[in-house]
């Protein structure tokens, strides 16, 4: 259980990475990675944008270096939904969709598994000081 939270750790920062430098891409280059003549304009502000990419960046590197996994996966999951519900008023393609489901979905799983170590360590460490 505890290599599974790991792992999932590690993966969803490297995710909440790449959804961070996915933005700077498309931002300052206009590069889009859904199809060529599909494009929306930017409707957040510049140190907006700078603050969410930002966090999304330390976030990811929060959960590569494991530790506060939990705070860091639900900073994406906010950061996910608020790019998606609120900072856009045009209507979302497929792969858009897919995209932000994917992330939160996979930093839903993340946080689960290591909510369920965090229990089990702790129990562990009760038992221990009753038991001494």
């Amino acid at each position: 259980m505890r290599s599974a939270g790991y792992v999932s750790a590690i993966l969803t920062g490297y995710a909440a990475i790449s959804f961070g430098l996915l933005k700077i891409l498309w931002r300052q280059f206009g590069a889009h990675f859904y199809w060529s003549d599909h494009s929306h304009d930017v409707q957040a502000s510049f140190g907006l944008d700078v603050m969410l990419i930002l966090a999304l960046i330390f976030a990811g590197l929060t959960m590569i270096t494991l530790r506060f996994v939990v705070p860091a996966s639900l900073t994406v999951i906010a950061i996910c939904l608020g790019e998606f519900l609120y900072l856009h008023d045009e209507v979302h393609s497929l792969p858009q969709i897919m995209l932000v489901v994917g992330l939160i979905s996979g930093q839903l799983i993340t946080f689960y598994l290591n909510v369920l170590i965090a229990i089990e360590g702790e129990k562990f460490r009760w038992r221990g000081r009753l038991i001494d």
